[in-house]
């Protein structure tokens, strides 16, 4: 998804932004050197705070979880700080793989939310 930051130069470094939360809690530096072998600068969303829990309670309905709340608030701690935002649907039968579905619906929800965040479409 692309931040609302303006296009200055074509040729500038863009700028990945990799929430701190959910499952990409577990694989930052996966995901990190990827968008950096890319040539991407990567930034990452503070660690989760009281603060960013208020944030994320401020977007969020009653019915979502704890920890999707606490998720909104990391994607407005970097939304303002992005080119784009990574936020991957992981999607299969794996023993291990997160199979609740407002995970699952999680970058269609965060869109959503957030309209001033643009789609990257490829194809």
């Amino acid at each position: 998804m692309q931040g609302p930051r303006e296009k200055q130069n074509s040729k500038k470094k863009k700028i990945v932004g990799i929430p701190r939360g959910l499952i990409f809690y577990h694989y930052p530096e996966l995901f990190k050197t990827f968008f950096e072998q890319l040539g991407a600068k990567v930034v990452l969303s503070k660690p989760s705070t009281q603060k960013l829990l208020r944030n994320g309670l401020k977007v969020s309905s009653d019915e979502e979880c704890f920890s999707c709340k606490v998720f909104y608030g990391h994607i407005i701690d970097l939304k303002n700080q992005v080119d784009f935002l990574f936020l991957p649907q992981f999607h299969g039968n794996h023993k291990f793989l997160v199979k609740c579905p407002k995970f699952n619906s999680l970058p269609n929800v965060i869109r959503a939310i957030f309209t001033d965040l643009l789609e990257i479409n490829c194809g």
